[in-house]
């Protein structure tokens, strides 16, 4: 347990555990001349699963990684030092974060394919669960709802909690769907149902059910979508926290404030669309892929448990191979992709490298992240104006991950300037975490230590024959330096410019291309407030319009795939 000694003073020194099924980091974080800062993050691989079976391995490990870093002592036996002492050992508040433990596991079945069923499927989605829909699953399956068919999707599923849609169902087809829930959903570990239908539909449930499973039920004509599509999302996140006292590894920590990793990402993201202004999306992958929209119109979040490039790997296996094959930049034959895939799903936690698995990782996201997005309603074309990687995001796409992300989100600016972001210490639901207890603390943090740059790409849009002259650029950095240069249509061009710096921007295109969102032809310029900011990758220009378009011909569309990557390698031939 943690040592709470009484604390006389504001905090000062925070430590963070940020936990999942794959990865524990400590993350530190103190004032420095006044300012809170990240101070250090130490990392170990989460150990709850073979060899050891003992979350508490890791947790260990990280928080030795980051004493040893540090020089300073956070830890007395099993203790947490808590205040902080003069001579810097200890910390004074702890927080936990990420997912330590399973997602809840959830089985939607709906008679109901209407908008209430989107909206419950979307609330449970912004929580740490991984929805198992029996609509999807008929479908992939190829048949029909049967009885034998629902226990199939019962004994895959393996739901905790059934939600049930009765919707304007008849009152057989409705009992006959509890009927096979009330003999099979206990046997695959079902604990509890959620019905929403009127109330003769809920006697129905309470008829049939009653014996089989912990009930409760809303009726849809009582209250607004919204409201029951809250009170499910509010629900389901009290049940994962209500799960964390069980693991004991974690009780050492119980006197620290716990945000799940969907909670800590939102809070961080509101802050920067709050702070900067801006409308952006922050795309990561561990223990899943969660992505983050928050816009002038509103926010849209979505975690998917179940699909990842690492221990949900074995979910790629379902996206068809032609449209991964597309984005390789080479030719890959339907077998040769799938070994590569179930070679991920063997060892999902395998660090990806060289230039040839990066390439069909990145592929592998594009299509993966589409999959996500069009799931959960995402527009085709994506306004936001700063987009934020994760950091396995990141590293798995390699050089290319800006390419990547712009591909698989379809980002299309109003103004044409999206920035590029990457959190390169892995540490925004840390960030999110401190923000629920200490909000000033966190948001010195986040503008001091949390984004690094990796460039700022205009985005050209419309329609031109591949090669094509589409614009006229002309660049003045902020130290004097003058360019000029064509883009042609299909074209990616990185441009220097280092992180810090400025340049105006002026693009004239041609009368059929627009430069974002902007007129056809319409001339812009970036300057003073809107001049571009510089980082990793400079500036980037993107001729390929959206949706992004590959060339038909094979070998034209391999050239592509090249010197798209070249690009950012800086091989262009």
């Amino acid at each position: 347990m943690i040592d709470t000694a009484e604390q006389t003073t504001l905090p000062n020194a925070m430590l963070v555990l940020d936990i999942d099924q794959s990865v524990t980091r400590a993350v530190l974080c103190d004032v420095v001349e006044g300012a809170a800062r990240l101070v250090d993050v130490g990392e170990a691989v989460t150990t709850a699963g073979t060899p050891f079976f003992e979350m508490s391995v890791g947790i260990n490990q990280a928080i030795r990684q980051l004493e040893d870093q540090t020089g300073r002592r956070l830890m007395e036996g099993d203790q947490i030092i808590a205040p902080s002492r003069a001579d810097g050992d200890g910390v004074d508040r702890v927080f936990v974060t990420g997912i330590p433990i399973e997602p809840n596991r959830i089985g939607l079945l709906s008679l109901d394919q209407g908008e209430i069923t989107h909206l419950i499927r979307s609330a449970a989605r912004r929580t740490i669960s991984v929805v198992h829909e029996a609509s999807e699953y008929f479908k992939w399956a190829g048949t029909s709802m049967s009885p034998a068919a629902m226990d199939s999707w019962l004994r895959d599923a393996r739901p905790r909690t059934v939600i049930l849609i009765a919707g304007e169902s008849s009152l057989d087809d409705w009992r006959g769907a509890l009927e096979v829930i009330a003999s099979a959903a206990p046997g695959y570990g079902a604990i509890q149902g959620i019905i929403i239908g009127d109330e003769e539909r809920q006697q129905v449930a309470a008829e049939v059910l009653d014996d089989a499973l912990e009930l409760s039920g809303i009726d849809p004509a009582a209250y607004d979508t919204t409201e029951i599509s809250s009170a499910i999302e509010s629900e389901l996140r009290e049940q994962y926290a209500s799960r964390l006292p069980d693991e004991q590894a974690l009780q050492a920590f119980t006197s620290g404030m716990f945000v799940d990793r969907m909670q800590g990402v939102e809070s961080v993201a509101a802050f920067l669309h709050r702070r900067m202004g801006r409308k952006l999306a922050v795309w990561s992958m561990q223990s899943g892929t969660l992505l983050e929209v928050a816009a002038n119109q509103g926010a849209l979040s979505v975690y998917r448990g179940d699909i990842d490039a690492g221990m949900a790997a074995r979910s790629l296996l379902n996206i068809p191979t032609s449209y991964i094959a597309r984005w390789i930049a080479a030719q890959m034959t339907e077998d040769e992709i799938r070994h590569w895939l179930l070679n991920r799903a063997l060892r999902p936690n395998a660090r990806i490298y060289g230039d040839s698995d990066q390439a069909i990782a990145g592929a592998v996201l594009r299509e993966m992240t589409g999959v996500i997005t069009r799931s959960a309603g995402v527009e085709d074309t994506l306004d936001v104006e700063l987009v934020v990687l994760g950091r396995e995001v990141f590293e798995t796409a390699g050089s290319t991950g800006v390419l990547v992300a712009m591909d698989a989100l379809q980002v299309l600016p109003s103004d044409g300037v999206v920035m590029l972001s990457v959190d390169r210490d892995g540490i925004i639901a840390s960030l999110g975490a401190i923000a629920a207890g200490e909000p000033d603390y966190a948001r010195e943090v986040i503008e001091n230590d949390f984004l690094s740059p990796l460039g700022t790409c205009i985005v050209l849009n419309g329609q031109a024959q591949f090669g094509n002259r589409i614009a006229d650029v002309e660049i003045v950095e902020d130290d004097g330096e003058r360019r000029e240069l064509t883009l042609s249509w299909g074209e990616v061009r990185c441009l220097p410019l280092s992180e810090g710096r400025t340049a105006e921007v002026t693009i004239t295109p041609v009368s059929a291309i627009s430069v974002g969102r902007y007129s056809a032809g319409e001339p812009v310029t970036f300057d003073g407030d809107r001049a571009i900011h510089g980082g990793q990758f400079g500036i980037i220009l993107d001729g390929r319009g959206r949706p992004c378009e590959l060339p038909n011909d094979n070998e034209s569309r391999i050239h592509a795939l090249h010197r798209w990557a070249g690009a950012f390698s800086g091989d262009t031939e």
